[in-house]
């Protein structure tokens, strides 16, 4: 698979996770005021902002012309994108019944667990976005 495409595929699985989040969200706002929503809203798009960035600047870097990726690589970036996605998901965990959509004293709400678990589980797309950014794919 060429590196353009690579990007496409990851590309895809970010879009995905965040086009899920978003329909989780809408699924559940009516259990939410207003205020919740929007900041919801923004932690959503703030998490997926960077790999998303990322991935549609990679893009323009000038690379060979034939550049490969390694299925093994290419199986490996996959898989670890869609680990990063469905943890994230699990942030949804819970709500409405245990926990609220933001904190609430000393319980962390939806917004504080997203943003907290995609600090804790950001390792594992960070080499990824680096490999896909540069130019590093070899030409057959």
């Amino acid at each position: 698979m060429t590196h353009s495409r690579m990007i496409a595929v990851l590309y895809g699985v970010f879009l995905a996770s965040l086009t899920v989040n978003g329909f989780v969200l809408l699924h559940f706002h009516n259990f939410m005021n207003a205020p919740n929503e929007g900041d919801l809203v923004s932690e959503i798009l703030r998490v997926h902002a960077m790999p998303l960035g990322v991935l549609l600047g990679a893009l323009f870097v000038p690379k060979p012309k034939k550049s490969k990726v390694p299925p093994l690589l290419l199986g490996i970036a996959v898989a670890a994108s869609v680990v990063w996605a469905v943890l994230l998901g699990t942030s949804w965990f819970g709500y409405p019944v245990r926990i609220v959509a933001s904190s609430c004293g000393d319980t962390p709400g939806v917004e504080q667990i997203l943003t907290r678990r995609a600090g804790d589980v950001s390792f594992l797309i960070a080499a990824i976005l680096t490999y896909a950014s540069g130019r590093h794919a070899t030409a057959d």
